[in-house]
């Protein structure tokens, strides 16, 4: 065969057997063929245990560097940079929030409007009076030119409602005069300070305060150094002034209760428990006067128009049909669970003196020895505010039809008078779902330097949620 033909095979892949010489073991023999594919084989099988060991080999080396990772991750702050951007976020949010209400709440002075702002507050936040916390626990404080700083968290913030909080059995007489004077436990008294706020007045508030008969009705006399004078007239109070303070004193020397460094202590103390864990607040102080006029003249009970006018009160011997009386609701914050106020009354006192002091029902205070017993326990300076305040219940005889009760710190007697200016003490009643949290406490000094006072006593502060 030539070499043309041998191309020619070659081409189309056939070669004459004939021709063709294979020596053993070369790739050209057969044998050596076959024993090729079988080495082939057991390369293959040993290059697949190799490529499983390495792949788990690789796997390992992948869980270590993840774990690594990982690690270098929560050392290296990664996971808390990320949270707190969000914390942040939020905190943000919340400020933002908080100045839009901000902004709708200053009035006509620049100034925020606080009684306004605790109303609007935005959705989740909660406090009063420049104090607030949001849902989130952003903590800010407010001025009132506006201005918003990082608050403190509120003190306690652990809130329980009141019927976690009062024991009905430390409040009778008996375990409240056993309690040292300047101690407290953790619970809810009589007596204990809360953080309630009515506001500020504004001057359009005062000018809306319009009492007495129809056509000579006489509007509140706007003026903190003057007592109102004026028939059925309120007064003894500004603009800008706290409902929470107190108004001009009838007497001076006469002007409320003192911390130990001899400042006036104002604000609000719980007055009352009631069964379904609503609870009473009073004034700790006299946030405004009234002036009682003289006694009826002709056929006109002024007494039970005061009595009315004061509490808004009504009995069968009078006619109500020419008065307005007084609408009590700016001291309704109804952001703190305020449901209602109005100007404390005898009855209010005598029901009190049962509940607590265990003065037998039906017994008189007027100029008797029930008042005497509030003297030298906790009670004392709740009741005696160290100010005159009228009782707004009339004194019904006839010989003294329109003479109002009142309460005296000279005398430490419930006594009635007319043609005078005294303080008012303002009730306002707080919902059921009220709950409550610590927030230190109040040491009130003695009153006097009589030997009828007691003290110095101490109370618990609560925060309302």
């Amino acid at each position: 065969m030539n070499n043309k033909e041998l191309k020619a095979n070659a081409i189309v892949g056939v070669a004459p057997l004939g021709d063709l010489h294979f020596e053993e073991n070369t790739l050209e023999s057969p044998k050596a063929y076959t024993n090729s594919k079988s080495k082939i084989k057991t390369l293959t099988s040993d290059n697949k245990g190799i490529t499983l060991i390495a792949l788990v080999i690789t796997i390992i080396v992948m869980l270590i560097l993840v774990a690594v990772t990982v690690t270098v991750a929560i050392n290296g702050g990664l996971f808390t940079t990320a949270k707190q951007a969000t914390t942040d976020t939020q905190y943000h949010a919340d400020r933002e929030m908080l100045l839009s209400a901000v902004i709708g709440a200053i009035g006509s002075n620049a100034e925020v409007d606080f009684t306004e702002l605790d109303k609007n507050l935005p959705n989740g936040f909660t406090g009063n009076n420049g104090t607030y916390t949001s849902e989130a626990g952003n903590n800010f404080k407010v001025d009132k030119n506006g201005n918003i700083t990082d608050g403190e968290p509120p003190a306690g913030g652990d809130y329980k409602p009141v019927s976690e909080l009062f024991v009905a059995e430390k409040e009778t007489l008996s375990e409240v005069k056993k309690r040292d004077d300047s101690t407290t436990d953790d619970n809810l008294h009589i007596g204990d300070f809360i953080n309630y706020t009515a506001g500020d007045w504004k001057q359009e508030e005062i000018t809306a305060i319009r009492t007495g008969k129809n056509g000579s009705l006489n509007t509140a006399n706007g003026n903190n150094t003057t007592l109102p004078t004026q028939d059925y007239q309120f007064g003894g109070f500004a603009a800008g002034d706290s409902r929470d303070g107190n108004a001009k004193p009838y007497e001076e020397s006469y002007n409320g209760i003192k911390d130990l460094e001899g400042e006036t202590i104002t604000g609000w103390r719980l007055f009352d428990v009631k069964e379904d864990g609503s609870i009473v607040l009073i004034s700790t102080g006299c946030p405004e006067d009234f002036y009682v006029c003289e006694t009826y003249s002709g056929n006109e009970n002024r007494g039970y128009i005061n009595e009315y006018i004061l509490s808004g009160r009504k009995r069968d011997v009078a006619d109500y049909s020419n008065c307005k009386n007084r609408d009590w609701s700016n001291y309704v914050n109804a952001t703190q669970h305020a449901e209602s106020a109005n100007s404390i009354t005898k009855e209010d006192l005598d029901d009190w003196f049962e509940k607590y002091m265990g003065v037998p029902e039906g017994q008189d205070l007027y100029y008797g020895d029930g008042l005497d017993s509030v003297y030298k326990t906790r009670y004392e300076n709740l009741i005696d505010n160290y100010s005159y305040y009228w009782l707004a219940t009339t004194l019904d005889s006839v010989a003294k039809r329109g003479w109002l009760y009142y309460v005296s710190p000279f005398e430490w007697w419930v006594k009635a008078n007319y043609g005078e200016t005294y303080g008012v003490r303002v009730l306002v009643y707080l919902d059921s779902g009220v709950q409550l949290s610590p927030s230190g406490t109040v040491t009130v000094n003695k009153l006097g330097d009589y030997s009828k006072y007691g003290g110095p006593y101490t109370y618990n502060m609560w925060n309302i949620q």
